[in-house]
């Protein structure tokens, strides 16, 4: 089949596949996910609804609050201060409240006093329970379990309060409670409809019958003032129904809410998909003609002269014929090229293999650079700590002191006392001067170290580096003394008196000690990662028995109790560029592994896991079984 039928096909199939996905995203997708948010917002529009109840019932809690608070109250319920009822327990006083019913109980339940009022009808009203002269101790508005608040609804003769009862305190909030004070307010047919208005939707609110001993599952509970069921939707033509129950105080279902809403979402957009899929279906049409056609005219024909050039060069074999294709899109650049590709090509291997060695000599180099900028570290925190102490030397107190003692005025208990602060002055600066050699002397000591990481760099570079026989236990200790003191405080390292037993090996010293280098901060760095920041890690360093099958390889274990390292991190451990640090090049382990190769050796990693500590391989040659080891000991 020639290529412009496949295209041809291809496209047409792309675009019938784009279709039928098209189609079933609209109706397994797109519709579903219109028909959600209509259910999402018809569920949201009777939470809203229960909201806005819970709302009036939470603005009755400040109101019983400070009346419950109040020291006449508190003084009231003990005394019954008729100055106290007659000033304050009476009609306006629920007017002012906007409340239908206040009441007094003691914590034995008795009722000091209460009145329940119809504002609109002018008239008491009867309540059952609430309006005899006693409660029951269990009952909920006494709170028996100790709430300080308890609010939601209350089934009642006269119908359904919204209550809210608060402990009696002093203004201080001070007990010990000497009983109850409960307000409540009437759930008439207007607050159902403002209840509707503030939400903005079409409310029901229907009276369930008393049903002894139902209850409301408790986990239902919402905001710790009513509790209900979860919202339930039910779609009826074009009107989605949410129902919700409410339950009174003692969990008993009360109060029934429907809310109505339209489905005007998923309607508008059903209309919305059919215009989306006729405007793609002709936009489809459209762009495949369009593409059919430029691909005929720019890609078909031109490819088809190129392809038959190319068989007329394999069949003659005649490299020197050309194409006169006159085009300067990407098809006649392929067209030029192509007549320079076996000229060409020649040049380009010699070009690779130059490449390669150059990139061979880069990499060794960024290792280099990474090792420097390893020992180059603990320099510059040795410089800053060496600084801080020269600045906090006490020279400019000892001047002071020095022309103090050389004035004739100065007193002769003043003088002693000048004394002795310059001879602990000098004390002090003396050893500061010790400390600044020993320090200095450190800082040369790793100065020198990376004057050999340069020249053994140099010496790669020219020819094959020095390998002498090595005692490894002094060589990590060295090693451990140039590291920054911040990352060996990290770092607790035990070598085992295996590696001692272990003898020499045959390595490049600076290349090795870089190596071990790498080891020691990954493992710091890992205790760090790991957590463990307040106290040191462990790092322990053996030596296992040497392996029969070679016996002239030496075998080292670096184990620390680091973070560990994944399963799926091990393979590609010492791939280069590779590092799951965030702030890693993934050049180190990468570069300790080529090293590890040039010496005959090798390195590997394993770990049981994150969080469990990881065990890092050195695998040397012994220098006993090189015949060509200077008998030299490091």
């Amino acid at each position: 089949m020639s290529l412009k039928k496949k295209i041809i096909l291809l496209l047409v199939g792309l675009f019938a596949l784009y279709g039928l996905i098209e189609f079933a995203v609209q109706r397994l997708v797109l519709l579903p996910a219109f028909v959600q948010l209509e259910a999402e917002t018809a569920t949201s529009n009777t939470q809203r609804a229960v909201q806005a109840l819970e709302r009036d019932i939470e603005l009755l809690v400040p109101s019983a609050t400070d009346w419950g608070t109040w020291d006449d109250t508190y003084q009231f319920i003990t005394d019954g201060n008729e100055a106290y009822r007659e000033a304050n327990l009476n009609v306006l006083a629920l007017e002012s409240l906007k409340a239908n019913l206040v009441a007094f109980y003691t914590p034995e339940g008795r009722r000091v006093w209460g009145l329940g009022y119809d504002h609109d009808n002018e008239r008491e009203l009867a309540l059952g329970e609430l309006s005899a002269d006693r409660l029951a101790v269990s009952h909920p508005l006494l709170a028996p379990h100790g709430e300080e608040t308890v609010a939601g609804l209350l089934r009642t003769e006269a119908g359904v309060f919204l209550v809210a009862s608060r402990p009696i305190l002093t203004s201080e909030g001070q007990g010990p409670s000497r009983g109850r004070v409960i307000i409540g307010r009437l759930l008439n047919q207007a607050a159902i409809e403002r209840f509707g208005t503030q939400t903005q939707v079409q409310l029901q609110v229907e009276l369930l019958p008393e049903v002894q001993g139902a209850k409301l599952p408790a986990e239902e509970k919402t905001a710790a003032l009513v509790r209900h069921t979860p919202v339930q939707l039910r779609v009826d033509g074009t009107t989605t129904r949410g129902t919700v129950e409410v339950a009174d105080l003692g969990g008993a279902p009360l109060l029934r809410f429907r809310v109505d809403t339209e489905r005007a979402i998923v309607a508008q957009g059903q209309a919305t998909l059919r215009y989306a899929a006729l405007s793609l279906a002709a936009a489809g049409g459209l762009v495949l003609l369009t593409l059919l056609v430029f691909l005929r005219q720019t890609v078909f024909t031109p490819i088809a002269a190129l392809t038959r050039h190319a068989q007329a060069i394999g069949s003659r074999g005649d490299l020197n014929a050309r194409l006169s294709m006159q085009r300067t899109d990407e098809i006649g650049t392929l067209a030029r090229e192509f007549d320079l590709m076996v000229e060409r090509l020649a040049d380009t291997r010699q070009q690779l293999i130059e490449q390669s060695y150059q990139s061979g000599i880069a990499e060794m180099a960024r290792g280099a650079l990474h090792n420097i900028g390893n020992a180059v570290t603990p320099i510059g925190v040795k410089l800053i700590n060496l600084r801080r102490e020269l600045k906090q030397a006490p020279l400019a107190e000892m001047a002071m002191a020095g022309a103090e003692l050389a004035d004739p005025a100065t007193p002769a208990e003043r003088r002693a006392d000048l004394a002795r602060f310059a001879e602990l002055a000098g004390a002090e600066l003396a050893a500061l001067v010790e400390r600044t050699g020993d320090e200095l002397e450190t800082i040369r000591a790793q100065v020198d170290h990376v004057q050999l990481i340069l020249a053994d760099q140099r010496r790669f570079a020219t020819a094959q580096r020095t390998i002498e026989p090595l005692v490894l236990h002094r060589l990590i200790s060295e090693t451990a003394e140039l590291l920054p003191g911040e990352l060996l405080s990290r770092l607790r390292i035990e070598i085992d008196e295996s590696v001692a037993r272990l003898g020499r090996v045959a390595a490049t010293r600076i290349a090795l000690q870089q190596v071990i280098s790498n080891l020691l901060i990954n493992a710091a760095e890992s205790m760090a990662a790991g957590g463990q920041e307040r106290e040191p890690g462990l790092l322990r360093i053996t030596a296992d028995p040497a392996d029969p099958n070679e016996p002239h390889l030496a075998h080292l274990r670096f184990t620390d109790n680091g973070q560990g390292i994944p399963a799926e991190a091990l393979p590609r451990l010492f791939e280069r560029g590779f590092t799951s640090k965030a702030r890693g090049s993934g050049i180190g382990l990468h570069w300790c592994a080529n090293t590890m190769a040039a010496m005959g050796g090798r390195i590997h990693a394993s770990s049981d896991g994150p969080g469990r500590g990881a065990c890092l391989h050195l695998v040397l040659p012994l220098a006993d079984h090189n015949a060509s080891t200077p008998e030299a000991e490091a």
